[in-house]
C-alpha cells in the first residue's frame, strides 16, 4: 500500500514556503529582492481522495521521483520599515502503476502567497497576508472499482506570522533567519502553520544564497459525498536552499 500512500500524498502536497532574505541596503529607500528555491520535503500524516483513506510515510526520494515539473520563486520589496512578498510555486506530479488500487495519478498545484510586513526593528518583522492553493487531480482506480475520478479544491486562507533576522558578521554578510506563519482558522482550511531557519551568504550587493530547514502543517476536509472527499492532514518538513537577485 505504500504506492497508493505515495499518490495520496502528492494529491494533497502544498508546500508553500517563504524566501529567506538578504540584509536591506539601509543607503536606499526601496529593495527589490528576486528570488528562486527548492525545498526537498518528507511528508508524515493522514490522507483521503474519494473513498480511499491511508496513512503517509514519504521519503524525499520517493517525492521527487513523482516530480515531472517545477517552478519556485518569489519577489520581495521592502524599505526600513514595510515589507511586501509575492510568492508563487507551481508543481506537476504523476504516478502510474500496473497493479493495486490507483493506477494512474496526475496532479496540478499551484499555491500564491501575498504578504505585507512591518518591521518593528532592524530584527523583528510581523506580516499578515493570504495563502492561495489550487490543487488539481485526475486519478484512475484499477479493480475492483474501476473508475476515474478528478477531485479537486481551491484554498483562501488567511495568514499571520513573523520573521526574526539576525546578523552574524559586522558586515552583514551572514545572517539567521527564523520564520513563523499560522493561518486558515476554517475559513477555507481547518488549520496551517509553518516554521523555518535558515542561514544566508550574501558575497555581492546583488546576489545571496541560503540554506535551512523548513516544516509545513496542512488540515482540510472536503467532504461533498465518499466519491468527493478530499483532505488531508500531514506535515511536510525537510532542507530548503535558494538564491536571490537584489537590486
Amino acid at each position: 500500500m505504500k504506492q497508493v500512500g505515495i499518490v495520496l500524498a502528492i494529491a494533497v502536497a502544498t508546500l508553500s514556503p517563504q524566501p529567506g532574505e538578504a540584509q536591506g541596503r539601509p543607503d536606499r529607500e526601496w529593495q527589490n529582492n528576486v528570488f528562486v528555491y527548492g525545498v526537498l520535503p518528507a511528508i508524515n500524516g493522514d490522507a483521503r481522495v474519494g473513498p480511499i483513506e491511508e496513512p503517509v510515510d514519504v521519503s524525499i526520494g520517493d517525492f521527487l521521483d513523482k516530480l515531472q515539473m517545477g517552478f519556485m520563486g518569489a519577489y520581495r520589496g521592502s524599505n526600513d520599515r514595510f515589507s511586501v512578498v509575492a510568492d508563487v510555486l507551481y508543481m506537476a506530479l504523476g504516478d502510474s502503476s500496473d497493479s493495486g488500487l490507483i493506477r494512474r495519478a496526475d496532479v496540478d498545484q499551484l499555491i500564491v502567497d501575498v504578504t505585507g510586513g512591518y518591521r518593528f526593528s532592524n530584527s523583528v518583522e510581523a506580516f499578515a497576508g493570504m495563502r492561495f492553493t489550487d490543487i488539481s487531480t485526475k486519478i484512475g482506480l484499477g479493480d475492483p472499482i474501476r473508475r476515474e475520478f478528478e477531485p479537486s479544491k481551491t484554498f483562501y486562507d488567511p495568514i499571520f506570522g513573523a520573521r526574526v533576522i539576525a546578523p552574524l558578521d559586522e558586515g552583514r554578510k551572514w545572517w539567521l533567519q527564523a520564520y513563523g506563519d499560522i493561518g486558515g482558522f476554517g475559513v477555507s482550511m481547518d488549520f496551517t502553520w509553518q516554521a523555518m531557519a535558515n542561514v544566508g551568504f550574501k558575497p555581492r550587493e546583488w546576489i545571496s544564497i541560503w540554506g535551512g530547514y523548513r516544516a509545513l502543517g496542512q488540515d482540510f476536509d472536503n467532504e461533498v459525498g465518499q466519491q468527493e472527499r478530499f483532505g488531508m492532514d500531514v506535515t511536510y518538513h525537510g532542507p530548503s536552499f535558494g538564491v536571490g537577485f537584489h537590486f
